[in-house]
């Protein structure tokens, strides 16, 4: 069954929603098709990529920080 979650890059405020099997780890995104060039942008980038659900709060102000840009 799959599950909804956000892969979020704290480093860059960036974020991309999708859906996955759990358990998922973002390595394991770089053959998805849309995720894939994501996870290779953002590889390099400390903290690391992390998945959380949609709940997720941090989110919120990296959409205000992306309207503001």
């Amino acid at each position: 069954m799959e599950e909804a979650f956000l892969l979020i890059c704290d480093s860059c405020f960036a974020f991309r929603p999708f859906t996955a099997p759990a358990p998922c780890r973002p390595e394991d995104l770089h053959g998805h098709p849309t995720l894939g060039p994501f996870v290779t942008e953002h590889e390099h980038c400390r903290p690391p990529l992390r998945m959380s659900d949609l709940t997720d709060p941090a989110v919120e102000g990296y959409r205000e920080h992306y309207e503001e840009a």
